[in-house]
């Protein structure tokens, strides 16, 4: 133990001793410092000021506005049993939330710790079951070290836990605009939201709730503007579709209308180069087209016997082809030669 001893004391003496050299090696005249020392000096240097940044802070956040919520429930108002049977009996009481669209009165009492007034702008109540906070204007302008009773009817605070907001507005504070969060909790026993004092906080606002619920509504309507301009856009859209589809099926039948008119004349023309004609392919005549079918039926008993050569039959009842009676040559004078009796 005593060499220990020993061999500490002179592990410091040495410390010392080197520490005092180097401190008498320094030079305190900064035209002799080289970069090292240079930069050690900036170093200590920074270190101080960012403990004094630290430190200034740390006082001027202790002496800032100080306000202090107090005595502060949401009660639920109209005649509820909190016993009543949910769906498992006494045992299990009705309400374990706050119920939706149930009617609730706000009390607190707001405490001003500052040497100086300030003015209360409005108070907003925002639950977990419920999108959009619930405000409710708290005009009182509340002396130095004093306090004042805020009372307000709110309706539809769902869920169980929630943040009771008071905005208030401090001429000779800076930020001028704050607001003071304090959270709250559900009581089944007592059917009423309980403010927890001992968990607020002081924060600077840049605006209410009432103005971050107009800016959400005005989003929403613009929501719906936009929605609405697509809906008739697509019904204009279907419009013109169904408007152009009727067209196109319109011409279609058309289409359809003129092919079969084109099918029914082809065939008429084909009916009519199919029938009757002569040996040449000419039409015959209607005469000489009723004869050749009186030709091309059965003959009867009275038919059957050969015409008559010495009768005569009209012009018309002779069909092109049918070879006709041959007329014997009439035997013509042939002509003379004669020659001149002198040449």
């Amino acid at each position: 133990m005593a060499e220990v001893w020993d061999q500490s004391v002179q592990a410091l003496r040495r410390f010392y001793e080197v520490v005092v050299e180097a401190a008498s090696r320094v030079s305190w005249d900064p035209v002799t410092w080289g970069r090292d020392a240079y930069l050690a000096a900036a170093a200590v240097l920074l270190v101080l000021v960012l403990l004094i940044a630290w430190r200034w802070r740390g006082r001027r956040r202790a002496t800032g506005p100080q306000f202090l919520l107090t005595n502060g429930v949401v009660a639920l108002l109209g005649e509820h049993d909190p016993a009543a049977a949910a769906d498992g009996g006494p045992r299990r009481p009705a309400h374990l939330v706050a119920p939706a669209g149930a009617g609730m009165q706000l009390r607190v009492t707001f405490n001003n710790l500052n040497p100086y007034p300030v003015q209360l702008l409005e108070v907003a109540l925002t639950t977990g079951g419920g999108r959009l906070p619930v405000v409710a204007d708290a005009s009182a302008v509340v002396p130095p070290n004093g306090a004042v009773d805020v009372v307000a009817d709110v309706s539809d605070l769902p869920g169980e836990r929630g943040t009771l907001q008071v905005f208030v507005f401090a001429t000779k504070a800076r930020p001028q605009n704050l607001c003071v969060t304090v959270p709250l909790e559900w009581e089944p026993w007592n059917l009423r939201y309980r403010v927890r004092a001992t968990r607020q906080r002081v924060d600077a606002s840049r605006g209410t709730a009432s103005e971050q619920v107009t800016r959400m509504q005005r989003a929403a309507a613009r929501r719906s503007a936009a929605k609405a301009r697509l809906d008739d856009a697509a019904r204009g859209v279907r419009r013109r579709l169904g408007e152009a589809w009727g067209a196109f099926a319109e011409r279609r039948r058309e289409a359809e209308r003129a092919r079969a008119e084109a099918a029914r004349a082809r065939r008429e023309a084909a009916e009519r180069v199919e029938e009757p004609t002569g040996p040449f392919a000419v039409p015959l005549p209607p005469s000489r087209r009723d004869a050749g079918e009186e030709r091309s039926a059965p003959l009867h008993h009275e038919d059957a016997l050969p015409p008559d050569p010495g009768e005569s039959r009209p012009a018309d009842a002779v069909v092109v082809g049918e070879p006709r009676a041959e007329e014997p040559a009439e035997e013509r004078p042939r002509p003379r030669l004669e020659f001149p009796e002198e040449f």
